[in-house]
Order: structure tokens, then C-alpha cells, then sequence
């Protein structure tokens, strides 16, 4: 036995719906033979209501199976501001490993690490500029205290940063 499919589920469903409501109407119909002349006019009236409402039931269900796609779900998320709906809906992305939401992942990644580097050598270069100001304007005895001393402090900022 194969599978059955979600479109195939949902169209049993529908025809045993109509199905049952027939079933309905052709029972009352039966026991209504059996009623004296007042109680057969009153119950042929509701059959009449009833029929009327299962004929607007059956444009229903062929326009569902007419207009539904049976292929992908749309789910439709709503509530107050940060309820968290669009927290779920990204959960939701990286739960069900969504091609696209994988691939903005992964240049997000890439834009970090070359964001990363940037910053990286603009604070090498930074370094690089105070220290040359310091040898500049420092005595010739205090340049090579200070200057291990900045060397020293540029490499702990730069652990600091790579980390």
C-alpha cells in the first residue's frame, strides 16, 4: 500500500463530510414517511433548510479543493510587538534547514570575519600611529621602557580583540 498524499487526506475528508450530510438528509427523508401530514410539512421545511445549506457546503468544499495548495503550507503568525513571532519564524528557518536562510547564515558568517580582519588592521594601524607618535615625542632614555611597555599593551589589546 503506498502513501497517501496530504492533497488525497484532505479530499476523503471533504467527500466523507458531504457524504454524512447526504446520509443526514436522506435519513429524514425515510423517517419522515412515517409522520402524519403536519409533522411531514414541518420536517420537510428544515430538509429544505438543510439542503439549501448542504448545496452552499458543496460550493465550499469544491472551491477549497479548487483554490487549496496542497503542496506547501502557509502558516500566518500574529500578536502584540515582541511577542516573539518572528523569533519562532526564525527558529522555525534554521530548525528545517531552509536553503536560503542557511545561505544568509553563512555570508553573515563571511561578513563577520572580513569585518573582523578590517577592525583588526585599522587597530594595527591605530597601534602602529600612537607608538610612532610616542618614539617621536618621548626622550631618547624613557623610548625603550615605554616603547615595551606599548608593545606590551598593543599585544594584550590584540589578544583581547582576537579572541
Amino acid at each position: 500500500m503506498g502513501t497517501v498524499s496530504t492533497k488525497e487526506e484532505v479530499r476523503k475528508i471533504y467527500a466523507e463530510t458531504i457524504g454524512r450530510v447526504n446520509a443526514f438528509i436522506d435519513g429524514l427523508k425515510a423517517s419522515n414517511e412515517q409522520n402524519d401530514e403536519d409533522a411531514k410539512k414541518d420536517v420537510e421545511v428544515l430538509i429544505a433548510s438543510i439542503e439549501t445549506d448542504h448545496g452552499r457546503l458543496q460550493k465550499l468544499v469544491d472551491e477549497l479543493e479548487r483554490d487549496s495548495e496542497f503542496e506547501k503550507f502557509t502558516i500566518a503568525f500574529f500578536g502584540q510587538t515582541n511577542a516573539g513571532k518572528s523569533t519562532i519564524i526564525e527558529a522555525l528557518r534554521i530548525l528545517f534547514n531552509e536553503d536560503s536562510r542557511g545561505k544568509q547564515i553563512s555570508l553573515n558568517e563571511e561578513q563577520q570575519r572580513n569585518w573582523r580582519a578590517d577592525y583588526l588592521a585599522k587597530c594595527r594601524d591605530v597601534l602602529q600611529g600612537l607608538g610612532e607618535i610616542k618614539r617621536h615625542y618621548m626622550p631618547p632614555r624613557q623610548r625603550k621602557w615605554k616603547l615595551a611597555v606599548a608593545f606590551a599593551a598593543g599585544l594584550v589589546l590584540g589578544l583581547i580583540i582576537a579572541a
